[in-house]
């Protein structure tokens, strides 16, 4: 393998993935915010977990498309490639990042390569635009980003989608985490949908039967990373549910408007689990103090909400209910 003609993967999420709508499911004022609104925190450096999650799955990648290589001789130029990556990142990536980084790699390949290597028919592939089922309009269309499409022998060779998942937590609590969630079942529907996915690779690699759970265990000073693989399957029972869900949420997405004032805010979902830690739903403070936090936020173009440049409704960002 030329390790010069492997192409960069693509960076960030798929633009109609399930992230684009994901905060749909937890609040849909958060959706309005950051979707329809634009606001966002500002970034000065990319956080950490961010950005080792995503340079890590661009190393991966790159090791997957080359074959499985191992020693000096590919560990430079992938050195070199996750590096160029960093440096091109915006926000920037702090060095720490990036040596953590290289250091899962290390460990990542040298404990698959002792191992059964999987069939790898696809990395950084995306999938889409396709309907969840026959007959979905045009504004429900999505698309997905598959770390890899691969026929994997924990799955006794059977094609999969791929799912690599850097993690602060252990390996069954992101198998539990990802048992039944919305991001799988939208990949396996789309690929089931899409004229790229089950239609295109039948044939030659029969049909789709697990998400494989790739799980990187991060280690921290001395420990060193855990990793495991599992094989989630998919129930027809649960699926049939899923398209009614993602649906519901698409059809109220889409309704939603930016000088929308009726959108319910779900207190329940002001913090999250994400890892070890539980954090809070970046628009906490605008919803707690509605103008007063306005400081703390910008719009799409980077102008600070506190004298923003309002829409042709003349809607305030922060307004809602109750017009604070």
């Amino acid at each position: 393998m030329d390790l010069k003609k492997i192409k960069p993967a693509v960076k960030g999420a798929s633009k109609a993935g399930y992230h684009s709508i994901s905060a749909m499911f937890r609040c849909p004022k958060e959706y309005q915010l950051s979707a329809i609104r634009q606001i966002s925190v500002p970034r000065t450096l990319l956080p950490d977990p961010l950005a080792i999650g995503s340079l890590f799955h661009e190393g991966r990648a790159h090791w997957f498309q080359s074959g499985f290589p191992t020693g000096a001789k590919y560990w430079q130029p992938l050195i070199s490639y996750i590096n160029a990556s960093a440096d091109t990142s915006n926000p920037p990536i702090r060095q720490e990042a990036v040596n953590r980084t290289l250091s899962y790699l290390e460990q990542y390949c040298t404990y698959w390569a002792m191992r059964t290597k999987p069939n790898v028919v696809h990395t950084e592939y995306e999938v889409g635009p396709a309907p969840l089922a026959e007959g979905d309009p045009l504004y429900q269309y999505r698309t997905a980003r598959l770390d890899d499409v691969s026929e994997y022998p924990e799955a006794n060779y059977k094609l999969c989608i791929g799912e690599c998942k850097t993690t602060s937590v252990s390996v069954e609590d992101v198998v539990n985490e990802y048992t039944l969630h919305g991001q799988p079942m939208l990949q396996y529907l789309l690929w089931q949908m899409s004229a790229n996915g089950h239609k295109k690779h039948v044939k030659k690699h029969g049909p789709v039967n697990y998400v494989l759970l790739d799980v990187i265990v991060k280690g921290y000073g001395k420990e060193r990373c855990q990793f495991g693989r599992h094989a989630i399957p998919f129930t027809d029972f649960s699926l049939d549910w899923y398209k009614q869900s993602m649906t519901w949420a698409l059809e109220v997405a889409n309704q939603m408007k930016y000088d929308t004032l009726e959108v319910p805010r779900i207190p329940t979902s002001c913090t999250r689990l994400v890892g070890r830690a539980r954090i809070a739903c970046p628009f906490r403070d605008l919803c707690r103090f509605g103008k007063g936090a306005a400081n703390r936020y910008v719009d799409a173009e980077g102008h600070g909400l506190s004298n923003p440049k309002y829409n042709e409704y003349n809607v305030k960002p922060w307004e809602g209910q109750s017009n604070v």
